[in-house]
């Protein structure tokens, strides 16, 4: 017995008779509420404020889902400092 093709989890069934799958597109799963810009933004607030509790670079980086080099350059292009103050 062949086994009947089933549509992937993405695609949607327009026509049963038919049985064509129509794609969902990229834009679909995009999320267009904030620019990057925003959320670089909000991220170095939240850096800045974890750094003067005393985390890590590499414990904030955890906290955040970031890698280590993106919490470095956010340190340095916002004028974050390791020594003195901020």
């Amino acid at each position: 017995m062949k086994k009947r093709w089933k549509p992937h989890e993405d695609e949607i069934i327009v026509n049963d008779y038919l049985n064509l799958p129509v794609l969902s597109r990229k834009w679909d799963k995009v999320d267009t509420s904030l620019s990057r810009y925003e959320v670089a933004a909000h991220r170095a607030e939240q850096v800045r404020e974890l750094f003067l509790l005393g985390k890590r670079q590499t414990d904030i980086a955890a906290l955040l889902g970031v890698g280590d080099s993106c919490i470095s350059n956010l340190m340095k292009k916002n004028g974050i400092c390791k020594k003195g103050g901020v």
